[in-house]
């Protein structure tokens, strides 16, 4: 990973909630990022400037645009079937920033053809053909070719983050513990129904805790990676 020269911090700062921390986590499928709990923030709004056109922030000197944001939450719509808030669209933004810049120093951007070939993939197991996904892009505002662009970067990303992101293994103690609170939850529901037993569901909790464990590792690489990056936020009445 590069060495960057220390930013000057800023002053005034903003919270994010969990609920929002988690939103804000969902940058890749495979390892999970999650961004710094606490941002800062100054600057003022540019009133005489269309709103899609203003700056909302500035990634060491990069602007980032309500556009932008609005395509962001598109795109993370598509990619996770949820819709978020401009603040943790704009958080998505700067963790993809900052990681796809580790990913392409790396070498790990999949070519064009690779890329078209994940995607088809993806457009499979939804059940939509090239042209049906590209129509309900369109209803938002986003073509094909954007997409697959955008595609690209978190394919880069995930690919990137499988190897520089390193997990402990998942414990006995861990699966039983995570068992337990799952039987627990599943007879308050279905007290009727007998759960599936720790053998059948152990491989399925293990997959879940080695996500959470990448996500935990993930967001303190970002974490590091906001660190030594000057992010400057604009006074934006959303």
């Amino acid at each position: 990973m590069s060495n960057r020269k220390k930013r000057t911090k800023m002053t005034r700062r903003i919270n994010l909630s969990r609920g929002q921390w988690k939103i804000v986590a969902a940058v890749v499928a495979v390892a999970v990022v999650a961004v710094v709990l606490t941002v800062s923030m100054r600057g003022g709004q540019d009133n005489a400037m269309p709103a899609a056109n203003r700056t909302v922030a500035l990634l060491d000197g990069e602007e980032i645009t309500e556009q932008d944001v609005a395509d962001a939450r598109v795109v993370v719509y598509w990619a996770w079937g949820q819709y978020i808030g401009r603040q943790d669209a704009l958080e998505h933004i700067i963790g993809e920033k900052l990681l796809y810049r580790e990913a392409e120093q790396e070498g790990y951007v999949p070519t064009v053809e690779d890329t078209w070939a994940e995607l088809s993939v993806s457009m499979g197991m939804i059940g939509l053909t090239s042209k049906e996904f590209e129509e309900r892009l369109g209803w938002d505002g986003i073509s094909l070719d954007e997409y697959a662009e955008r595609y690209r970067r978190i394919l880069a990303i995930n690919a990137f983050l499988e190897d520089a992101v390193e997990i402990s293994e998942v414990t006995e103690e861990e699966i039983r513990q995570f068992y337990d609170g799952y039987v627990e939850d599943r007879r308050q529901k279905y007290p009727d129904e007998e759960p599936p037993t720790l053998e059948e569901m152990e491989p399925h909790i293990v997959v879940v805790l080695e996500g959470k464990k990448r996500q935990e590792a993930a967001s303190d690489l970002v974490q590091q990676l906001r660190e030594t990056a000057d992010i400057e936020y604009m006074d934006i009445d959303w």
